[in-house]
């Protein structure tokens, strides 16, 4: 397939649409209609892309799999925990576009990143209340790029109101009829619909911040994308890992010389999270054995 020149202008349609305080703008190419650039605003700010990405850990078999063998897992939403999260609406227009794709449900799969490392909640609730790690990625053209297999890579809208079939959305997928030849009018139909069906959460999710990047045919790869580990920048290791499973992930990290190790630590005082940094892996089973926390 031809790529579009960077150096080039094209013809572009731009579309916008809008939910409370979120704001959508899709550009997509006229003549490479395949190719589009996707931004979100909250509250008239543009949410730039992350330069870094952090992921939480639960301390089991699986995560252990993940960074020894350089992978991350795609999950299918049906077992998040929020049932209502990636709910596709029911309107008759939304049902028109996704008629021909009946497997949705089944190949759909989510990465969900943090923008932050400091968020309490996120260590409690998807990092085993301090007993897993969590990795900062580089989220350079190397890491989880666009491709057959990747999507969506967006910031996630967090709403007071978080039903289906929002009106602005229905009308926005009206205005693309007509706009350019049929099959490629129900492409950009789907990229609308799937950028706000597969990218909002309830309200009472927000602390969570978080980016994720979505496939819609995650089963083709077993669900596990592969990474480089060189876009592994640092590793945040709980302070109450339980020392069988903190000796497992050493063993691991022994292999990744490159990654910057710190073991997670509380300010009392500030009540935030502070984190000290292991010089090296030898130094790191003292620094977890004294389990003290550092003011």
């Amino acid at each position: 397939m031809n790529k579009p020149n960077p150096n080039h202008k094209y013809l572009t349609l731009q579309l916008k649409w809008g939910r409370e305080d979120y704001r959508h703008l899709l550009k997509f190419n006229m003549q490479y209609p395949d190719y589009l650039k996707s931004e979100m605003f909250y509250k008239e700010v543009k949410l730039t892309e992350p330069n870094f990405l952090y992921k939480f850990f639960r301390a089991d078999k699986y995560s252990l799999a993940s960074l020894k063998d350089s992978y991350l897992y795609f999950s299918n939403p049906s077992g998040f925990g929020d049932e209502y999260d990636c709910l596709i609406s029911n309107d008759d227009i939304i049902t028109d576009i996704t008629n021909d794709d009946e497997n949705i449900k089944e190949n759909l799969g989510v990465c969900c990143f943090c923008t932050v490392n400091d968020e309490d909640q996120m260590w409690d609730y998807y990092a085993d209340g301090f007993k897993g790690f969590a990795l900062k990625f580089k989220n350079n053209s190397k890491f989880l790029p666009y491709s057959s297999d990747i999507a969506i890579k967006s910031h996630v809208m967090y709403l007071k109101d978080n039903g289906s079939n929002n009106p602005n959305l229905i009308e926005t997928l009206k205005s693309l009829e007509n706009k350019h030849v049929p099959e490629v009018t129900k492409f950009w139909k789907k990229i609308v619909l799937y950028h706000h069906e597969l990218c909002r959460k309830r309200i009472k999710y927000n602390f969570e911040k978080e980016y994720r990047v979505i496939s819609v045919n995650a089963n083709e790869f077993s669900r596990e994308a592969s990474i480089e580990s060189k876009t592994i920048d640092s590793i945040y290791i709980g302070n109450k890992m339980e020392t069988k499973f903190l000796n497992k992930l050493i063993s691991i990290l022994k292999d990744y010389k490159h990654i910057k190790i710190f073991v997670v630590t509380h300010n009392y005082e500030k009540q935030v999270l502070k984190y000290k940094r292991a010089k090296n892996i030898s130094e790191l089973p003292n620094i977890m054995k004294s389990r003290q926390d550092y003011s």
